[in-house]
């Protein structure tokens, strides 16, 4: 079998939104390794070390089409919390200012996409969730662990920003095909 065919086995389901759903977390999980080595190289071992924090999520992400198998509202909501719980504590590495909050946006389409009317109830929790945290966000100030100056800030925010917009692209492309032949067949 082949790595690709593996993985089409391993994040396909019969529901298409669980499906997509898995793609877009095991695709996550494919790109979080290299995080800690774009900021490395845009600026340094300040905030690379911590970086690499963020990998305490990945595992979440490829645990998420293994849920599917058990329970697929849950499986549908392990990336949107593990991607929120992510962005939150890149924010307390990196501070408001690097753009990193901007990850929150992904966050709420793969919510606001993953669920079926008839499983509203979770996305409109999980997209509660999310927009308090982004008000405790601006209304709680912490300090971030890493001290950046005003050109570190500058180029986290166009890395977060361009990788928040190509993510966004990928979720939308994605969840669009599925609504797409949904509506299709009627």
């Amino acid at each position: 079998m082949s790595p690709l065919q593996w993985l089409r086995e391993h994040t396909g389901h019969s529901n298409p939104l669980v499906a997509a759903s898995n793609e877009t977390a095991v695709l996550i999980a494919s790109n979080q390794p290299f995080y800690p080595l774009y900021i490395w190289y845009l600026i340094g071992s300040n905030g690379a070390l911590l970086s690499l924090l963020t990998l305490l999520s990945t595992l979440l992400f490829v645990l998420t089409p293994l849920v599917s198998r058990y329970d697929t509202c849950l499986s549908r909501a392990v990336p949107v919390l593990a991607g929120a719980a992510n962005t939150l504590m890149c924010v307390q590495i990196f501070g408001l200012a690097s753009g990193v909050e901007l990850f929150l946006i992904p966050c709420v389409m793969l919510a606001a996409l993953s669920y079926s009317r008839a499983d509203r109830v979770w996305a409109l929790t999980l997209i509660g969730l999310i927009a308090i945290a982004y008000i405790g966000l601006r209304l709680i100030h912490v300090a971030p662990w890493a001290e950046l100056g005003g050109e570190d800030n500058k180029s986290l925010f166009k890395l977060h920003a361009f990788s928040v917009a190509g993510l966004s692209a990928y979720i939308a492309w994605t969840f669009f095909k599925v609504y797409k032949a949904r509506f299709a067949g009627r």
